[in-house]
């Protein structure tokens, strides 16, 4: 009797242990958009290939009863203008617009970001990637002055890669 209760014991832990840990399997990994372009400038205070600052986030909308989540990657880069060939703040969107198509990018007329950035500057330019195998992941670029000399300027690259899981509700 003995055994059959331990068996039985053995059988109810496994099957809680499956429920709690099913939505965990099923999970999705975060898949972060992040455009490998060369930061214009290194300084030699800021580490990093690409960006001098990134930041990470998952936003999640319950939007109409879906769970729905946007992997989103923020890269921050400050360019000094008067320096490298960036004589004008149109040199720098410049820069990243020309990478931003090399690496596939489409730009589009639409504010797909609808943000402003901490100083109040508005969207420069949106993008989105257009490929099968993601659905379709948008890009935003701002770019503002620090100091009211305007010598230097940061820029944010955003970008939104929506979860795979919306592909289910086309």
């Amino acid at each position: 009797m003995k055994k059959h209760r331990l068996v039985y014991s053995g059988i109810i832990l496994l099957i809680c242990l499956l429920v709690v840990a099913y939505p965990l399997l099923r999970e999705e990994k975060p898949e972060y958009f992040m455009p490998e372009i060369p930061m214009p400038q290194h300084l030699a205070t800021y580490e990093g290939e690409y960006a001098a600052k990134e930041e990470f986030a998952t936003l999640v909308d319950n939007a109409m009863g879906y769970h729905l989540r946007y992997f989103v990657y923020r890269m921050y880069v400050p360019v000094f203008l008067g320096e490298d060939g960036f004589e004008t703040e149109s040199d720098i969107e410049n820069y990243y617009d020309g990478w931003l198509k090399k690496l596939g990018w489409q730009e589009v007329e639409v504010d797909l970001c609808g943000f402003e950035n901490e100083m109040g500057e508005l969207l420069r330019r949106a993008y989105v990637y257009p490929t099968e195998h993601y659905r379709k992941p948008y890009a935003c670029l701002a770019i503002w002055s620090e100091f009211d000399d305007g010598r230097l300027w940061t820029v944010l690259l955003k970008t939104i890669n929506p979860s795979r899981d919306l592909q289910d509700m086309d």
